[in-house]
């Protein structure tokens, strides 16, 4: 899907360029406020694998490049709250297998 390959596109630009998003004339904050409607609103479940890639990887890459502030803008509430919504939704029913190489990288980090 489009979605999933955006995801994927800009997970790889957090890994490999992340100055094209976090850089000081690119407001690099503005992103972090969308992260929880992300996360919130995505329904197909073969998405959300590359949309926790592409939130984990932006979160080292701000963490990396910006750590003096790191949090100042994403709201953490909405952040948990529309995390456990999509984890509920996409292992809901679902075999291991779909669902275990989601909750690695989160485990991992």
């Amino acid at each position: 899907s489009f979605r999933r390959e955006a995801y994927n596109l800009v997970g790889k630009i957090c890994q490999f360029a992340p100055s094209l998003i976090l850089s000081e004339s690119a407001s690099h904050l503005k992103m972090a406020p969308l992260i929880p409607n992300l996360l919130s609103s995505e329904k197909e479940s073969s998405s959300f694998s590359p949309l926790l890639e592409m939130v984990l990887t932006y979160f080292a890459a701000l963490r990396n490049e910006h750590s003096n502030i790191l949090w100042e803008k994403l709201d953490s509430v909405a952040f948990t709250k529309s995390l456990s919504k999509s984890l509920r939704r996409a292992c809901y029913g679902a075999p291991a297998s779909a669902w275990s190489p989601m909750i690695l990288p989160l485990v991992a980090s």
